[in-house]
């Protein structure tokens, strides 16, 4: 019983834990996701911290996804 009161203890602050932009778009009502403005540029990014961004060499822009 213990074990899983600290369970849900480590859970429920893991949960406030956590930066707004990484919860799921379920979670939340728009949807943003991070571009990078360069003439190559193809993709979208789910987070402003994504390892494809950091090959960017132009601006990133923050947008909702529709």
């Amino acid at each position: 019983m213990r074990s899983l009161v600290l369970s849900f203890i480590t859970l429920w602050a893991l949960t406030f834990a956590m930066p707004a932009e990484e919860y799921s778009p379920l979670q939340t009502e728009q949807t943003f996701v991070y571009i990078c403005t360069g003439e190559y540029a193809k993709a979208y990014h789910a987070y402003s911290d994504c390892r494809g961004l950091g090959n960017c060499r132009a601006s990133i822009k923050k947008i909702t996804k529709a």
